[in-house]
């Protein structure tokens, strides 16, 4: 996915054992290795388009921002393009799980 490989380039994140399960189909039908959000640094980009970091969209959820629609409003990420809000959806998961919010 090129979502992970971009996310792990840009933050040094070090390729894993089999990195070509990255990109191509589990031959074995096992779930392939991924990049969670958790695994990415606040400092990462999330949203090349408003500029917009893991760190803007954790932070938002902090102060009660449980949807994408929210999300949107308050960081502008993945309101122009759309192309991330796949990986803003799982920030967002990730932070609101991490706070014990119901995800």
């Amino acid at each position: 996915e090129y979502g992970t490989l971009l996310q792990m380039a840009l933050n040094s994140i070090a390729l894993p054992a089999d990195p070509e399960f990255l990109i191509l189909p589990a031959s074995d039908g096992k779930a392939k290795p991924g990049l969670g959000a958790d695994a990415l640094p606040d400092s990462a980009q999330i949203c090349s388009c408003n500029n917009v970091s893991k760190g803007q969209i954790c932070a938002a959820v902090g102060e009660g921002a449980t949807t994408i629609g929210e999300i949107k409003a308050c960081t502008k990420a993945g309101a122009t393009c759309g192309g991330c809000v796949p990986l803003v959806t799982q920030v967002m998961k990730a932070e609101m799980a991490r706070l014990g919010l119901s995800v």
